[in-house]
């Protein structure tokens, strides 16, 4: 007869919580944050009867992660680092299915951000972090960010001014997108707050048609950008050269000039892109329709 036998655990197996953020909680629906109080074992007694708002707090209470780490401040010292150590480490390409717009336009001294629209399809784990573009040497010439916006199901491509950017000689590029937890040191390293770079990374990595650098163009009219309503407009541009005040408002007032007047005739553009066309229309003087009524537009110095 066999005798019987048994073992003791002393305890279970470590479980992994995930870590949330509140830019991806607030894309859940209520449901979706019920279930995740469940799987996470996050135990309230009223949770059946709070709100969205509450339940995001709660979660964000328990197993909320940090505030994103993003590049958005250029430093020499950290930009060499960088590159260096992506270069020595092992880098090892995770499989994806991440499409990307095939060529890239910065301006210098402008940012890029959510109206320039380089969109991703949304991936969780890449919402709120760093990225790169690199040459076929790998040298880098520009780092990004790829950041989420409120009322948005996708992510944008966006780069601060501050950061320096370049096009290479030989035009083959790749873009690298590092996950939420290599994005961190990622910035650690860049900010000498870490290190080194592990020296095997997991990364995912999308080839880029073209990369470009241009500088933001002046014009010497004013240019009015007009949503297509009555005394309705979007902004204003003025050259540096053409208005003296720089520091102050601009505060005027442009009318159709009557029979006989002599008077320097208003020049005005609007976009019909509101009629299913992108194309943009001029007027000058009697052409118009209306007044133009302009206050308080703030000065505008470079044409994004």
């Amino acid at each position: 007869m066999k005798q019987l036998s048994y073992t003791f655990k002393q305890g279970k197996e470590p479980v992994r919580r995930m870590l949330y953020r509140k830019e991806e909680l607030n894309r859940m629906t209520l449901f979706q944050l019920r279930d995740i109080c469940e799987r996470e074992t996050i135990i309230h007694a009223a949770v059946d009867r709070m709100d969205r708002e509450e339940l995001i707090h709660l979660i964000l209470r328990f197993r909320g992660s940090r505030t994103p780490r993003l590049i958005k401040s250029h430093h020499t010292s950290g930009f060499q680092r960088l590159e260096t150590a992506l270069r020595e480490s092992k880098k090892i390409f995770l499989p994806n299915q991440i499409s990307i717009p095939g060529k890239l336009t910065v301006y210098k001294n402008l940012d890029t951000n959510l109206f320039d629209g380089y969109a991703i399809d949304y991936i969780g784990d890449l919402d709120g972090v760093n990225a790169v573009i690199l040459d076929k040497e790998e040298n880098i010439c520009a780092i990004l960010n790829i950041e989420s916006f409120p009322g948005v199901n996708k992510l944008y491509i966006t780069r601060s001014s501050h950061l320096v950017c370049r096009e290479a000689t030989v035009r083959d590029y790749r873009m690298y997108l590092f996950p939420r937890n290599l994005s961190d040191v990622i910035w650690g390293l860049y900010t000498e707050s870490t290190g080194v770079l592990p020296p095997e990374i997991q990364l995912y990595s999308v080839p880029l048609m073209d990369f470009s650098v241009r500088n933001p163009v002046e014009s010497p009219v004013p240019l009015a950008v007009d949503f297509g309503t009555s005394n309705t407009a979007a902004g204003l541009y003025i050259d540096h050269m053409f208005y003296s005040n720089i520091g102050k408002s601009i505060h005027r007032l442009f009318h159709r000039d009557g029979p006989g007047s002599n008077g320097r005739q208003p020049f005005v553009f609007k976009t019909d892109a509101g009629r299913g066309s992108s194309a943009v229309s001029s007027f000058n003087g009697t052409d118009t329709r209306g007044a133009f009524k302009f206050r308080k537009v703030p000065y505008v110095h470079s044409l994004s």
